[in-house]
């Protein structure tokens, strides 16, 4: 009945712990009351709904769920972990395992603890690192009696003795040692002849060095020693009990949920009744049966190149080659504990993790600390390179502390050493690799530049310009003729900066007065206005309006006011009409558009009109409009009448034929034709070919305006 109770106490403690939820919806009088908790049955002492025996509660308070063992087993929710592996055991990808910033020992969740960080138990220091190769020792965690320390963060075991096995050269830790393309250990000898034996013993001859060292290989056994288990009473692992006494299967207990199992350390065997130590657990040398075990010490450990898994259930293979694969994170640590099994898509391989770069000559991920941090190693100090690439090229660890070299600086971050740029003009990534004072780093041309307020003197140093900082006007000598107004060097009422603001100059008045920079005359004349060939000018196509430069339309250009028509030589009978700028009634454009007149252009003065059956006979291109009722004729000889054809390229006008009688010109008679005609500056004109009687083509003009 306590066992009962304990259990029900206990499920109820850790769901709470896991969920945070209401119990409210567990309270009961009968079994009725917990249909719809699957699994359940009321409790009628405790007026609660209960999960069967080696069950908990799920977080929905829907179902029961089956508690996990240990790490590694099924799940569906980090509650059925917590009840095993205790605070910190989680559900992930439908296995228990340890939550982030934790590791599974033992058969719980450790916090995990680094070498040299405060500790109270040997179990927090046993990330990433054998079980037995650390311990806490003085309230911090360090590497235990027979191992060494790798870097900051890694314990492996010394190897004294020529012949044994290793990983490492590092592992051979006697003088002259190595670890030789067998995995053994090895000693450096001088070009084939040994002076000396690893203990600096002197030696004659290799002869007598073959007689004191035996290279071999340790192996293990067939692991066909089992421990047999002496059963205290008769019952299995999973069946019922209420005492620890029932469990008969050796290192079994039985727990408050009422069945039995392996005791926190061990796991059972997948093909026999036995509870087997974990990688780290306490055992005796037939105990440590896991493949690639043995028991060293008092603890179950993984042999020289395996590591024991994550559930520490299993000894794996080490990668042995940096960025080669890998299926879990402890298959990497010959490369220390600042390591990741990163997937690159469609497998995982062993990669240093963000915080360490690989060091190919010790084959380890050592720490990577930036300029201003705190060293005692030349290794340690080191700065991006390239893409996830180091380099310690740039950096050096001097009196404990890392520092660029010289040359260069530590970036804005603090992660990097940037090039000094000493010189305005030199290359720069960003401002502080400017080294002449009141410069920065352009963000377009990313040339070091002056600052906004300053600029570039003869000397190459950075002089305070109109709009820099001062004080009093002395702080303002570098700029002629300003004056320090609101703590800026500014240029007086009546002046303007230069382009280089380092001088003040006068404002002009008006169109061509004496100027050195544009400057001086937008003020005056707008910002159409320029200095050009040292006077005050509007802008080429511009002209000046009401003091002011505007940009000037030609004929033919979209117009809104009359102002803005302007034509080179003269705009006398310009005019803005129906949005256009034309020449005024009665005038036509002069040659190349120059301007508005009322005489015959010259390529018309010496053209024929001819009445030709084609179109655009009868004008020449630049055909010129007479005033009023003004006459043009011409004459050519032509057998046979002709009608003229529509003369107008954009509009056409049908033809409107009148017979014209009584009308006479001397002794020339009308043809029977009369033609009506539209040209490109939209006047009307009649156009009239007639005959002689001595056969001779005549043809007249009449032009009339709209």
């Amino acid at each position: 009945m306590e066992s009962s109770l304990l259990h029900v106490f206990l499920q109820i403690f850790l769901f709470t712990l896991a969920t945070s939820t209401d119990l409210s919806g567990l309270i009961c009088e009968g079994n009725a009351d917990c249909a719809d908790i699957a699994g359940s049955t009321c409790n009628t002492n405790l007026k609660l709904c209960e999960c069967f025996g080696n069950q908990i509660l799920s977080s929905t308070m829907q179902k029961c769920l089956a508690v996990v063992h240990g790490a590694g087993d099924a799940c569906e929710e980090d509650v059925q972990c917590s009840a095993a592996l205790l605070n910190g055991g989680t559900c992930q990808n439908g296995k228990c395992g340890c939550t982030d910033g934790m590791h599974y020992l033992r058969g719980r969740c450790w916090t995990s603890k680094a070498l040299g960080e405060v500790c109270d138990s040997d179990g927090e220091c046993a990330f990433l690192v054998e079980a037995n190769s650390v311990q806490c020792l003085d309230n911090k965690c360090q590497c235990a009696e027979g191992f060494y320390q790798r870097e900051y963060s890694d314990c492996r075991k010394r190897v004294e003795n020529i012949g044994e096995p290793c990983a490492l050269n590092s592992d051979c830790t006697y003088d002259g040692g190595f670890c030789n393309t067998s995995k053994l250990c090895d000693i450096i000898a001088d070009r084939g002849k040994l002076k000396v034996n690893h203990k600096g013993e002197k030696l004659e001859s290799c002869l007598e060095f073959s007689k004191q060292v035996a290279i071999f290989t340790v192996t293990k056994s067939n692991n066909t020693f089992m421990h047999t288990a002496t059963k205290r009473g008769n019952k299995e692992l999973g069946a019922a009990c209420s005492s620890d006494p029932e469990c008969g299967t050796l290192n079994s207990e039985c727990p408050p949920s009422g069945y039995c199992k392996c005791k926190t350390g061990f796991f059972k065997s997948p093909t026999e009744d036995k509870c087997i130590p974990e990688i780290g657990g306490p055992c005796t040398n037939e105990d440590c049966v896991i493949n690639g075990s043995s028991c060293d010490g008092s603890k179950c450990v993984c042999g020289m190149g395996t590591a024991a898994s994550a559930t520490k259930q299993e000894c794996l293979n080490q990668t042995i080659a940096y960025n080669r694969r890998c299926s879990e994170i402890s298959q990497c640590t010959l490369f220390g504990t600042r390591v990741d099994c990163k997937s690159n898509g469609g497998s995982s391989n062993c990669v240093c993790d963000a915080s360490s770069r690989h060091i190919v000559e010790d084959n380890i991920c050592w720490i990577v600390k930036g300029p201003g941090q705190e060293c005692s190693d030349e290794r340690d100090c080191s700065v991006p390179y390239k893409t996830n690439e180091f380099s310690d090229m740039y950096i050096d660890c001097v009196e404990n502390k890392c520092t660029c070299i010289e040359g260069y600086h530590p970036s804005s971050d603090g992660k990097n050493c940037n090039l000094d740029a000493p010189d305005l003009g030199d290359t720069c990534t960003e401002n502080s690799d400017c080294q002449v004072g009141n410069s920065i780093c352009d963000t377009k041309t990313k040339m070091c530049a002056c600052k906004t307020g300053y600029y570039a003197d003869s000397e190459g140093a950075c002089a305070i310009g109109v709009g820099g900082s001062c004080s009093v006007s002395e702080d303002c000598a570098s700029v002629a003729n300003s004056e320090c107004m609101a703590n800026k060097c500014q240029c007086p009422a009546g002046w303007t900066s230069n382009l280089a603001i380092s001088e003040c100059l006068p404002i002009t008045n008006g169109l061509n007065e004496e100027c050195a920079e544009s400057q001086q005359c937008t003020p005056s004349l707008g910002e159409f206005g320029e200095c050009r060939d040292e006077l005050c000018q509007c802008q080429k196509k511009h002209h000046l309006v009401q003091g002011t430069c505007t940009p000037s339309k030609g004929l033919g250009d979209d117009c809104s006011k009359g102002y803005e028509c302007f034509l080179p030589v003269s705009t006398e009978g310009l005019v803005c009409r129906n949005n256009k700028c034309s020449c005024d009634y009665g005038l036509v454009p002069a040659e190349n558009n120059a301007y508005c007149t009322g005489e015959l252009p010259r390529d018309l003065k010496k053209s024929r009109l001819e009445c030709r059956p084609r179109l655009g006979s009868c004008f020449s291109p630049r055909t010129f409009v007479f005033p009023h009722s003004s006459l043009f004729v011409s004459h050519n000889r032509f057998s046979g009448a002709r009608h003229c054809g529509i003369l107008h390229p954009h509009r056409r006008v049908s033809p409107r034929l009148a017979q014209m009688k009584n009308w006479s010109l001397g002794n020339i008679a009308l043809s029977k034709s009369v033609t009506l005609y539209v040209n490109k500056y939209f006047y009307v004109f009649l156009q009239l070919c007639f005959y002689s009687k001595h056969n001779v083509l005549y043809s007249m003009k009449i032009f009339d305006m709209l």
